[in-house]
């Protein structure tokens, strides 16, 4: 018995590092350029550039500042920022909440490029994707809360920020270990309740009760796993599975493709929501507004491309590379 529990964790352990390593190819030289480029004032230069963007979301030019954050770096950036400008600009409960549903819907965007482009998927299909999904979560909610009148009042701002106002890059170095060292623990962890799960059973259960939902968005039951896990941790944790997943081929690129859209617009939908509800975001626009927009978008991207021609379909949305790779190990015959 303790010699199958061993023989079960080594897997386990030898899974995770190689879902690790293949991760940290993407992340570490991604975070390392990114605080080179923000200690150089990048994000204070994006931040000028978005700030006729965020007049389209009703929101103040000074907050582009805020989405610039995100989208450079994440969630933890773009509130700090937005505790900094708020005492001298502030701004009402509606207009936060769309902040918020622009922060949670587009940040991180070198890292989570970083991934998907390892699954194969166009950078630029990504980049696109995720600008437009922010811009257009701003313009959708800022609208409603304008036509509707709603969260029209002073927020109620529970979180303060406690950073320090520069970062040594001792700090920033010993925070990045930190992360990567949580997520090889949280990717350790993550492998055992899926082994659970699969040998009890449960997996299959849980497949069958969000199989109805998540077919019209393209996303089938051997991707639902790795669906859950970005939902609700992240896409950081879910992007290592993404890597492995795409390497066994156990789903197929349109799945794929459907799959990566739904999650980098709606993940970590636990510990990111809370943070926003916390500088003053209304909850329910946030939890079920976010989700419902994502699935709306994602559910018109697929109805409007699944009869494409796979030909056509993939040479739009995947790298080249990654096509004559797979045509190339493709036995003789077979299609694609």
């Amino acid at each position: 018995m303790f010699r199958r529990a061993f023989l079960v964790l080594k897997r386990v352990g030898l899974n995770t590092i190689d879902i690790c390593k293949t991760l940290f190819k993407v992340m570490i030289p991604v975070s390392i350029v990114m605080k080179i480029l923000t200690e150089l004032g990048l994000i204070s230069y994006i931040g000028d550039i978005l700030s006729p963007v965020m007049s389209l979301a009703g929101l103040p030019g000074a907050y582009g500042i805020v989405w610039a954050a995100a989208l450079c770096t994440n969630v933890y950036a773009a509130i700090i920022v937005f505790l900094s400008i708020f005492p001298d600009e502030p701004i009402t409960k509606a207009q936060i909440t769309v902040l918020s549903i622009m922060v949670l819907t587009s940040h991180n965007v070198p890292i989570e490029c970083g991934i998907d482009t390892r699954v194969g998927i166009k950078l630029k299909v990504s980049v696109i994707y995720k600008l437009v999904m922010g811009v257009l979560a701003g313009i959708v909610f800022g609208f409603i809360f304008s036509f509707f009148n709603l969260y029209n009042t002073a927020p109620q701002i529970f979180l303060t920020s406690t950073a320090p106002a520069e970062e040594s890059l001792l700090s920033w170095a010993l925070g990045e270990l930190r992360l990567y060292f949580t997520i090889v623990v949280i990717i350790f962890f993550l492998n055992i309740i899926i082994k659970i799960l699969e040998r009890s059973g449960a997996l299959i259960i849980l497949i069958k009760i969000l199989r109805p939902v998540l077919k019209h968005i393209g996303i089938g039951r051997n991707a639902i796993p790795v669906t859950i896990i970005g939902t609700v941790l992240g896409y950081a944790y879910a992007g290592g599975f993404f890597i492995k997943e795409s390497k066994a081929g156990k789903i197929k690129k349109k799945e794929f493709l459907y799959t990566v859209f739904f999650v980098t617009s709606h993940h970590a939908v636990i510990e990111d929501n809370i943070l926003m509800i916390s500088i003053g975001g209304a909850a329910f626009p946030i939890i079920a507004g976010r989700f419902l927009f994502t699935y709306a978008v994602c559910m018109i991207i697929y109805r409007v491309t699944r009869n494409m021609k796979e030909e056509t379909f993939l040479k739009f949305f995947f790298q080249r590379k990654v096509l004559e790779k797979d045509s190339a190990s493709s036995p003789p015959g077979s299609p694609g």
